[in-house]
């Protein structure tokens, strides 16, 4: 009798989302912007171009995250319009260029590449993303890794005591804790004192 009650429990549970418009999937839009950055000194510029970002995320290549039900379960999937890789990618060029240190022509000093390591943003009780991305600055004449780095943020939102769980969670709001944990991320390496230091801009 134990198992049957289970079994109406889980199909109940499982059958929620049906009632509230099923298990879908939502395109989203991640973008770079910050009202807060300095462009560099004239004899700065143009020195970094971006090369190929790889993605070694256990998920597939536009999976960014998801809305979950009580057992975990994905109720609302968050995917990209192109690769993650992409998005981070452009997020490093855009951020270059607002910093006015991204050489355009792809000739640039220095060569930036980066393997994103995790990417991702979930709620089930709590809010979270997670950006991880190993990067790599390269000097191009000599093809030296000038700097190598680990560039973690974690971005948790309210409480594992909720008492409610992800079933009625905003997708936007998940959409604008990636875009926040991505730029944080951007913003914490491009102003951190490894790479400043690498391509001789002063510290911020």
């Amino acid at each position: 009798m134990l198992g049957l009650h289970l079994r109406f429990a889980r199909l109940a549970l499982c059958g929620l989302p049906l009632l509230v418009g099923g298990c879908t999937t939502t395109p989203v839009d991640l973008a770079y912007a910050s009202s807060a950055i300095a462009a560099a000194p004239v004899e700065q510029r143009a020195l970094v171009s971006v090369g190929p970002f790889t993605d070694t995320r256990k998920h597939a290549p536009n999976w960014l995250g998801a809305i979950r039900g009580g057992f975990g379960n994905p109720l609302k999937t968050l995917e990209t319009p192109v690769p993650v890789r992409e998005v981070v990618r452009q997020a490093f060029v855009d951020a270059l260029r607002a910093r006015g240190l991204l050489n355009e022509s792809g000739e640039g000093r220095f060569v930036l590449t980066a393997n994103v390591v995790q990417f991702d943003t979930n709620r089930f009780v709590r809010r979270e993303a997670h950006a991880k991305f190993a990067m790599s600055l390269i000097e191009r004449a000599n093809s030296r890794e000038v700097v190598v780095e680990l560039t973690q943020v974690d971005t948790i939102e309210g409480s594992l005591v909720a008492l409610d769980t992800g079933i009625f969670g905003s997708v936007d709001e998940l959409r604008a804790d990636a875009e926040k944990t991505l730029r944080q991320a951007v913003d914490k390496f491009l102003d951190g004192t490894a790479f400043r230091q690498a391509i001789g801009a002063p510290q911020g």
